[in-house]
């Protein structure tokens, strides 16, 4: 059994969606299919840590973007569309690919 730490920060999958700025079923998509773990309240409510939350959806930690402040450099911003990219699988793989050709021929 996992322990939690005090200082553990838990959303709901509302404050979730909200914290990402996704759709609400997207959050739940991924807590059903496994993708995103999650605490199970005795009431059978699911809590998702913000840390399991920001490296599932963005592989980035909490420190590199604060999506309430904005993030602070476009590196940051590729980083997170590419690792939520890489959470949808092959399908995130062709965004992914279609993203670097946009940005190639733009850039060229």
């Amino acid at each position: 059994m996992r322990e939690y730490k005090n200082s553990d920060v838990f959303f709901t999958p509302r404050q979730a969606a909200k914290y990402l700025n996704l759709s609400l079923s997207t959050i739940k998509n991924y807590i059903y299919s496994g993708k995103l773990k999650t605490l199970k309240t005795p009431g059978g409510h699911h809590r998702v840590r913000k840390s399991e939350l920001l490296s599932t959806m963005g592989e980035v930690l909490p420190e590199q973007v604060s999506f309430r402040q904005g993030p602070k450099d476009l590196d940051t911003i590729v980083k997170t569309i590419f690792g939520i990219f890489s959470t949808l699988g092959p399908f995130g793989n062709s965004l992914r690919l279609h993203s670097e050709n946009v940005a190639s021929l733009a850039f060229d």
